[in-house]
């Protein structure tokens, strides 16, 4: 394989499963940015908590610094099948980047497979982004799968009960979606970032944290991202114990801030948004149990040893 066929693969991808998209994306965009939205729901929260709330197919969902740089971890379950269907980082990353910018979608995990929300704006200054943590550096993103949680604040800090994103993101899925669709985020819910500034590319490690630095070096009092959202959802968030992450050296002395979320709809009602492609997989216990019917499968090679 040359080197040019990694980049190939990823235009192709992009070609094939984001570029049909990208009228929604460009309609939502010109909504919000031609004043043709209004506010329909809006809270300033608190740090060191987690919030949840419904949004409704067809509104935008901004997330806004107000008062400092405020890291926040989120997640989003479908309300008509929370346990079932929910935003997939791994999806998103395959489909998209680990980096997310505007135009990109947040993909459902399989059997289902489609775009729930799509990012229509941001603007954070990503030239004084670059210019300072180069050039594959980003503030929206997503994990492999991971947040902050309780065992590993007590590994490294050594203090127990820490406030920390795990429980925080499923007290937000507790308090919108019930106790059963909380505990079916298990152990690693998918986790989409923001305003958190970092480079997968550093060494050392693979995954490296940068200082979120302060209002006006790169981020701007009222920076926000908007999203638009492809069907109803429960949506929850934390407030990242990390907060502006300038600091470090002690968990009790990270420095956080207030935010704001709001919710906003077209002036004449639900933006148009990205219609279910219903595909014809099925998930995977349920596809055993029916005796995997038409499964598909390649070639068995002959020995090579």
């Amino acid at each position: 394989m040359s080197k040019d066929d990694p980049a190939k693969i990823v235009a192709k991808v992009s070609e094939k499963f984001n570029k049909p998209y990208e009228k929604y994306y460009k309609q939502a965009k010109a909504a919000s940015e031609g004043g043709k939205l209004k506010l329909v729901e809006e809270r300033i929260v608190q740090p060191f908590d987690g919030y949840g709330f419904e949004i409704k197919k067809g509104q935008v969902l901004r997330y806004e610094l107000t008062h400092g740089p405020q890291i926040i971890d989120t997640i989003y379950n479908v309300k008509s099948r929370p346990k079932e269907e929910f935003a997939c980082t791994f999806h998103t990353a395959t489909l998209g980047s680990l980096i997310l910018r505007e135009g990109m979608h947040y993909w459902s995990n399989t059997p289902f497979a489609r775009p729930l929300l799509t990012i229509i704006r941001d603007t954070i200054d990503y030239e004084k982004l670059h210019e300072k943590y180069g050039p594959r550096s980003g503030h929206s993103f997503v994990y492999p799968s991971g947040r902050c949680n309780a065992a590993l604040i007590e590994m490294k800090d050594g203090i127990p009960f820490a406030s920390t994103c795990d429980d925080q993101v499923k007290k937000g899925m507790y308090e919108i979606a019930g106790e059963d669709v909380a505990r079916s985020l298990g152990g690693n819910p998918d986790i989409f970032m923001h305003f958190q500034f970092i480079d997968f590319e550093a060494i050392p490690p693979n995954i490296t944290y940068l200082p979120g630095l302060r209002f006006g070096d790169i981020f701007k009092k009222h920076d926000f991202v908007e999203l638009l959202a492809h069907d109803d959802l429960y949506c929850a968030f934390s407030m990242c114990p990390a907060g502006d992450q300038n600091s470090y050296a002690d968990y009790r002395k990270q420095v956080n801030f207030p935010l704001r979320y709001a919710i906003y709809e077209g002036v004449d009602g639900p933006l148009e948004t990205i219609p279910d492609p219903k595909r014809k997989s099925m998930d995977a216990i349920d596809f055993i149990k029916a005796g995997r019917p038409g499964l598909v499968t390649g070639v068995v090679g002959e020995e090579q040893f």
